[in-house]
């Protein structure tokens, strides 16, 4: 990534220093930024219990109920 004033040269980046400040001190916060690192590690680790946790609501069945109805057209009646 390439720096030019202060901003990377990608398409779309134009982000306010003001709101890069405020992620820079969130993350300064105490144990927001292990948390955000454990995080993202979770998600390569795919054996541990929180990952499979995860997986198991990932993939289970979602019973959504639902009404289907329809309308059969008159045979009379001419299409509009």
């Amino acid at each position: 990534m390439l720096i030019n004033s202060g901003k990377a040269d990608l398409p779309g980046w134009d982000y306010d220093p003001d709101y890069i400040k405020g992620i820079k001190e969130t993350l300064r916060q105490t144990d927001v930024k292990e948390a955000d690192l454990e995080y993202y590690r979770c998600i390569f680790d795919l054996f541990s219990k929180k990952a499979r946790e995860s997986q198991s609501l990932v993939f289970r069945k979602v019973d959504v109920p639902s009404l289907k109805s329809s309308i059969k057209a008159d045979k009379n009646e001419t299409n509009r």
